[in-house]
């Protein structure tokens, strides 16, 4: 025999005995109707209001948060994009300064090059005289 039980999802607080006695939480449903008396639909329909009135601002908060953290991720996303273009812009520039500082460089080694081999020549120079002058005199 079917039974309603009036806590549904609930196991009985007792075991049915093995006879078939009937618990003080069990309704017994004529053999005319399998269904709930309207009472109980109210009751559940009742319950039902309550969770949705409990879970629907929960849910409407969760999607406002997520709806501003995708946002935010945009947002990130187009900062990063242009952080990336500024790193770049500057990696360009300073390799072009890095760039003409070792032209540079270089030409003012090749520079001193030259003059300290001027240097040295007139040296010579200045060393040869001097012993031309010692030998003269």
């Amino acid at each position: 025999m079917a039974f309603w039980r009036r806590n549904r999802g609930q196991e009985p607080s007792q075991p049915e005995s093995e006879s078939g006695g009937e618990s003080q939480d069990e309704v017994p449903l004529s053999a005319s109707s399998d269904r709930p008396g309207i009472a109980d639909k109210v009751r559940f329909w009742e319950e039902q209001d309550r969770i949705n009135q409990e879970l629907i601002p929960r849910v409407l908060k969760q999607h406002e948060l997520l709806t501003a953290h995708v946002a935010n991720h945009e947002e990130s996303r187009a900062q990063t994009a242009a952080l990336d273009s500024r790193i770049n812009a500057v990696n360009e520039s300073h390799l072009r300064a890095m760039t003409e500082l070792e032209e540079r460089t270089t030409a003012e080694i090749r520079s001193a090059k030259r003059l300290a081999l001027s240097v040295s020549l007139a040296s010579l120079g200045v060393a040869g005289l001097a012993i031309i002058l010692t030998l003269v005199t």
